[in-house]
Formats: structure tokens, sequence, C-alpha cells
């Protein structure tokens, strides 16, 4: 993935120990395992960040916003690339706010990710029901069934939603490990260095979300190989968030 702050960029090294952070997760793992869509959904995730890179780049260079929500409109290929775009966004948007930066930056970022994101789906939708009229396909239920909400009652679904949380808070399992635990705390502890600035301290909040943003919608945790938002959030979070920690001390140490 790439991230790209205002004015700094991660070294080579740190780009290197996020890729292998993630590519060596057991979900990862089984995502690719999982060979009825295992090319499917790697040409889409390197679409994906294609898509990235030129909406990044779109803040210099507005046309580039073309490609970008092209590049998008693959997200119907797999749900979860839909909460994957949002952590990335959100992760973006913290590694900027390291900076002092204006909340009309932050607010035409805000807007910017929101259009980009809602152009795309709907780009995504028609192109979805032309091609499905053009081929004579009928849609069926099978999303829509995944969505227990409509079915089980609310009380079930919320004791589903955290013994999903507790499993991967506490790496139960052998799909998880403590690392989302060590996230959490390493984001508690960098709020508390940077309590003064409120929306940086939010923004930590919402990056550690997406990873469990399609279960909350279907009431059930979704099955692990559609669970690769959580290792890249992991990763974000274990190797860039040390790293405003140092900034931050140094910064104390030189005023």
């Amino acid at each position: 993935m790439i991230l790209i702050a205002k004015k700094k960029r991660a070294s080579n090294g740190n780009i290197i120990l996020f890729t292998f952070s993630i590519i060596s997760s057991p979900i990862l793992a089984e995502q690719f395992n999982f060979t009825l869509q295992c090319a499917e959904v790697a040409i889409s995730l390197f679409i994906f960040d294609v898509g990235l890179f030129f909406f990044f780049r779109s803040f210099q260079r507005r046309v580039w916003i073309i490609i970008a929500i092209l590049c998008f409109t693959g997200l119907g290929c797999y749900q979860t690339f839909m909460t994957l775009l949002i952590a990335m966004l959100v992760a973006n948007l913290l590694m900027i706010n390291q900076e002092r930066i204006s909340w009309r930056e932050n607010r035409n970022y805000i807007i910017w990710s929101i259009v980009t994101v809602f152009v795309s789906f709907v780009l995504y939708s028609i192109i979805s029901k032309l091609v499905n009229y053009q081929l004579g396909i009928v849609s069926t239920s099978y999303l829509k069934e995944q969505i227990l909400w409509f079915s089980n009652p609310i009380l079930k679904n919320l004791i589903n939603l955290m013994g999903y949380g507790g499993k991967v808070f506490l790496g139960y399992g052998k799909f998880y490990n403590y690392s989302y635990f060590l996230t959490f705390i390493l984001c508690i502890y960098n709020i508390y260095q940077h309590k003064e600035k409120k929306f940086y301290c939010l923004l930590h909040f919402c990056c550690l979300l997406p990873p469990f943003l399609l279960a909350i919608l279907l009431g059930h945790s979704e099955v692990v190989r559609a669970q690769i938002t959580l290792p890249i959030v992991v990763a974000f979070i274990l190797l860039f968030v040390p790293i405003f920690l140092i900034i931050k001390i140094k910064s104390s140490i030189i005023f």
C-alpha cells in the first residue's frame, strides 16, 4: 500500500517491513489458499493500490482523480475492499496530521475522499447492472442472506460481534495474535502523548475501527479470508505510530 504524508515520505526500510508484515499474515495465506478467487483478488488489490496512488496524487493535480475513480470501481469485486479503502484513507489522514494543518485542509481531504468513494460506488453499480443485463445474469440473495440483522435477534448478533472482537483483541486462534492488542496500546499511548490534538487523537480510533466495519454491518464476523483489512491496519499502526512517537520525543528534546 502507498501512504503519502503531506511533507514526509516513509523510508524504504519501513515500507519493506510494512509489506512483509502483511504478506506473512495467516489471514492473507487463507485468502490466497482459496483458489476460487485468489487470482481475482490479487489483481484487484493491485488495481486498488494503483487507485490509492492516483488518489493521493490528485491533491496536487486534480485530473488524476479520474484514474483513481476508475480503479476504485473494482471495489465491488470484493466487499472487504470498501473497508480497506476507508482504512487507508484514514491512515493517510493520520499521517498528514502529524504536522499542524488547518481544519480547512482536513475538511477538504474528508470531502474529497467521500465524493471519490461515492462516485466510484455509483459507477460500479451502473457498470454491474449493465453487465448483468447484457449477459442475462440474475442477481441472487446470497449477499443479503449474510446480513443477520434481518433474521437473528439483536442480542444474538451483539454477542457474535463481541465474541469476534474478543478473539481479535486477545489473539485467540491460529489466525490471530497479540498484534491488534499491541496496536491498541500503541494508539492509546500516542493519544496520551498528543492529548492536546483532539482531532489527531480521534483519528487513532478511526484507524482501529475499519477491520470491524463489515462485521458490524453483517451482525457477525466475516469469513477469515475476507478479513484482509485487519493485517494491513495492524501493520500500519505497528510500524508508523512508533515513528510518530519518536518525532514527538525528538521535538520535546529540541524545544
